[in-house]
């Protein structure tokens, strides 16, 4: 028996001596021997007292060179740190292994997200997209802000896109505390991080002459995208969710009463609503409607389903990028987004004292509003049909005026070049 540090050079030169088998036994790693026999077989073995019947037992770690000093020295290690915690290292391991990042994911999405929730697309999309492919294989117990939860936010914050991230980060709060739940972690990394995008969260609308500006820029920004266009230009016009534009469909459209009725099964607080469709936005429709052979307005390339929000969402974040001689995109203007559409909305709705809070409330559908009390819920049942149709006829009427102010202005310059060289 020799007892110096095992080296390969050493391992490539031992030999039985002449016997059928001889140990040699590793210096630097205790109980870790190679065993070399007189057909010159060379096999890994880890001696030690065994916690059953304190007997002296072998284990075998794999046969050499398929198995390197290395790896036997860590698999040694791995076997000794059993005995000590009074295992027998032979027993099958039975502890499970450390949840990964994905495996948790998985375990949200089909646990409390697909089928039970509107928003599960939406959040499976940006965790494939923006999580998997950085911390997928991180075990969640391992999870820090840095550097995993930095390596998924930083890019987006460097590229502008700080909705984005802020939806990110609520994706991954809401997945630390399931963990939680799960008696998978004790507690959350992200307990005390701020949303990354939590001054502008609820801040963004568009201004009025942002609106003339962005209106008549989608021609050129999405140039090849019509429904992209359409659908946004009805967020603006609606003040509609735009996976609720989107997935518009013929059955909900009452041409003749101008009105759209989107059905409980389509709306965030599974309550129909019907919204008033004043003259651009009943235009809009009509048109698509003419267009469309099928089922919904705005069909996806398939003609089977409708357009998914997540290709207008990426239609418009790719038209704001900057580009040479377009610092702030295609639009010129600070980014935004569909949602702040519906902002908009609701902003300038206000703003303009074209409508009260109840009647905005009934515009945007919003229940925390429109049923806030007892009263509400119970025995008022005013739909507001009337004064919702008003104010989104006002809209309609100032957009439209927005937009043709815009365009003369913009006409201006060259009707007096004409009249320069006339």
């Amino acid at each position: 028996m020799t007892r110096r540090a095992l080296t390969v050079k050493l391992i490539e030169a031992v030999t039985s001596k002449g016997r059928p088998q001889l140990d040699h036994f590793d210096g630097f790693c205790p109980g870790l021997s190679i065993r070399v026999t007189s057909a010159k077989k060379k096999t890994w073995n880890f001696l030690f007292t065994s916690p059953r019947d304190g007997k002296i037992a072998r284990l075998s770690l794999g046969t050499y060179p398929a198995i390197g000093l290395d790896d036997a020295r860590q698999l040694a290690q791995q076997a000794r740190r059993k005995v000590q915690q009074h295992k027998d290292p032979r027993d099958p391991d039975n502890t499970p292994k450390p949840k990964t990042m994905a495996e948790l994911i998985e375990d949200r999405l089909s646990l409390t997200l697909r089928d039970k929730k509107r928003s599960a697309e939406r959040a499976e999309w940006r965790f494939k997209k923006y999580v998997t492919p950085f911390v997928g294989k991180i075990a969640v117990e391992n999870f820090r802000i840095d550097p995993h939860y930095n390596w998924i936010v930083d890019p987006l914050l460097k590229a502008g896109k700080i909705r984005t991230a802020g939806m990110v980060f609520q994706d991954l709060r809401a997945l630390m505390n399931f963990a939680i739940q799960r008696g998978v972690i004790e507690y959350s990394r992200l307990a005390k991080v701020k949303r990354p995008d939590e001054a502008a969260t609820l801040t963004r609308y568009l201004s009025l002459d942002e609106i003339a500006i962005v209106w008549r820029g989608l021609d050129a920004a999405l140039p090849r995208a019509e429904h992209t266009r359409t659908i946004l230009r009805l967020c603006l016009l609606t003040g509609q969710r735009l996976s609720e534009v989107a997935g518009m469909r013929r059955e909900e459209i009452d041409i003749a009463g101008a009105l759209w009725t989107i059905p409980a099964a389509r709306s965030k607080n599974k309550h129909s609503h019907q919204v008033p469709l004043a003259s651009l936005a009943l235009k809009l429709v009509s048109e698509a409607l003419r267009k469309s052979n099928g089922d919904y307005l705005f069909p996806d390339r398939s003609g089977e389903g409708p357009t998914k929000h997540t290709v207008v969402d990426y239609a418009l974040s790719n038209a704001q990028k900057p580009r040479e001689g377009l610092p702030m995109g295609k639009f010129g203007i600070p980014r935004w987004t569909p949602h702040d559409l519906r902002r908009t909305v609701g902003t300038q709705l206000s703003k303009l004292k074209i409508a009260e809070q109840v009647v905005i409330g009934h515009v945007l559908n919003h229940r925390s509003v429109t049923k806030a009390s007892i009263t509400q819920q119970i025995y008022d049942q005013h739909d507001f049909i009337d004064e919702k149709r008003k104010a989104l006829q006002d809209w309609d009427e100032r957009v439209v005026a927005l937009i043709s102010l815009a365009s003369a202005m913009a006409a201006a310059p060259a009707i007096q070049r004409q009249a320069r060289t006339a």
